[in-house]
């Protein structure tokens, strides 16, 4: 939608919504903070991964490359996204957390895999400094390090992740 079109809906100019576009939002904090207050005590959660491909005929495109397309069972030239989900093992249900696009240039040593278990974090649990911003992050997940923290986090004192 363009901000004039928004605009004329609205009580707020053309520009006050280019502003606020301009700004950056971390949605998979806002995602995280959503399903800490709403999911139920106890709940029995797991994440889960998934990449999805979409196909793309323009040829300037940010990440475009060759990727397997699931429903035609090949690969085509197209973009792919890796998305991170939590899923409630009692209610059958995922919520979405984030979403990343799969760049279309590796570095030597890197594999698709390891692009898309790069913006897995650890949250930070540790003591928070007195003034400023909050730590969020305890760096990112190294899966060949730290095996004793894939056993189990607790996101609460009732609900836990896998």
């Amino acid at each position: 939608a363009a901000f004039r079109n928004l605009s004329r809906y609205s009580d707020y100019c053309e520009k006050t919504y280019s502003r606020q576009y301009r700004k950056s939002f971390d949605f998979t904090q806002f995602n995280l903070n959503i399903l800490t207050k709403e999911l139920p005590k106890k709940a029995h959660l797991i994440a889960a991964m998934d990449c999805h491909f979409t196909e793309k005929s323009s040829q300037k495109s940010y990440g475009l490359a060759w990727f397997h397309n699931g429903k035609t069972g090949r690969a085509e030239r197209g973009l792919e996204f890796s998305e991170l989900a939590i899923i409630d093992v009692n209610y059958n249900t995922a919520y979405h957390l984030s979403s990343q696009q799969t760049p279309d240039q590796l570095e030597d040593d890197q594999t698709r895999m390891d692009v898309y278990l790069q913006h897995l974090r650890w949250l930070y649990t540790g003591e928070q400094k007195p003034l400023g911003r909050r730590k969020q992050y305890d760096g990112k997940v190294i899966f060949d390090e730290h095996q004793e923290r894939f056993e189990q986090q607790v996101l609460d004192s009732d609900t836990q992740l896998s």
